[in-house]
């Protein structure tokens, strides 16, 4: 009797054991939210929103289809709520991209979609994806485009930079200074008011360089700092570099234009000769004939 007990429960187990031991044939999908861009989600603009779609069962995933269900401040865009993917086979995994309108009165902070998918049968799953979403918000970039230098610079010289402070982001930059310093020259004056930058506007500073005499030719950085407020009177900057170079002095001196005064002594020289010289061998030349 005793092993006649035991033998009727292993013929009730082993079935059980045996049904364990060989895995699913079922297909199973796992749906998550791949990524989106761009992040976070801006208001008032498209995002791109690509779900991840992976049958992590052996067996086949026949007719996948996917819906996504925007909720407010989502809008779908083209019209392709639904999309019929087809058979996903056992491992296999697949991604799905939409594009949604961000209202632009959204509010910062996280909003929602859903996404109900089916593999071909009555019943569905429903998943639902947070979207970090922020204000567009206006951007704030100033930058220092070199002008020119005058008159050429040598060690021991003095010489004008003029550098242009542009605003080439989206936002008005307000209070704007320009700031300059170099390792090279000495700049007495070296924070100027710009005044206000409206996006893609500009205008010319010029800072006043006195160039150390023990410098060598070359070329040196002048660094330019920009200071200045957003719309909500927050104090930003940044900063970047223009190159100036200084050649031997002997150069300089060959290439530095005449002085007035000079031009004037040699015109008035020019006119001398031309009166005291030319004209009267002219004469002389025509007594003859």
């Amino acid at each position: 009797m005793k092993y006649a007990y035991i033998i009727f429960t292993a013929l009730i187990i082993l079935p059980f054991v045996h049904a364990q031991a060989i895995p699913s044939t079922g297909a199973s999908l796992r749906v998550d939210l791949a990524k989106y861009d761009p992040f976070p989600a801006e208001a008032g603009n498209i995002i791109n929103v690509w779900i991840k779609a992976e049958n992590t069962g052996v067996g086949e995933a026949p007719n996948a289809t996917f819906t996504l269900f925007p909720k407010y401040p989502f809008t779908i865009v083209d019209n392709d709520a639904v999309k019929n993917y087809g058979k996903i086979n056992g491992k296999e995994s697949i991604v799905l991209q939409w594009r949604l309108l961000v209202d632009k009165s959204a509010p910062n902070g996280t909003a929602d979609f859903d996404v109900i998918y089916t593999i071909g049968g009555p019943s569905t799953s429903k998943k639902t994806f947070n979207i970090t979403v922020a204000k567009s918000k206006s951007v704030y970039e100033l930058h220092a485009i070199y002008v020119g230098l005058k008159p050429v610079a040598y060690p021991g010289s003095t010489a004008t930079l003029s550098t242009d402070i542009a605003n080439i982001a989206s936002g008005t930059a307000y209070y704007v200074i320009a700031k300059a310093e170099s390792d090279a020259a000495i700049i007495e004056t070296n924070e100027i008011f710009v005044g206000t930058l409206l996006p893609n506007d500009y205008d010319t500073v010029d800072f006043e360089l006195e160039f150390r005499k023990d410098i060598a030719p070359g070329t040196y950085p002048v660094k330019i700092t920009m200071l200045y407020k957003d719309a909500n009177n927050i104090v930003l900057q940044n900063s970047n570099v223009v190159d100036v170079i200084v050649i031997p002095e002997k150069d300089a001196v060959e290439q530095q234009p005449l002085p007035v005064a000079t031009i004037a002594i040699y015109l008035i020289l020019l006119l001398l000769i031309v009166k005291f010289v030319l004209m009267p061998l002219i004469k002389h030349y025509r007594k003859k004939k």
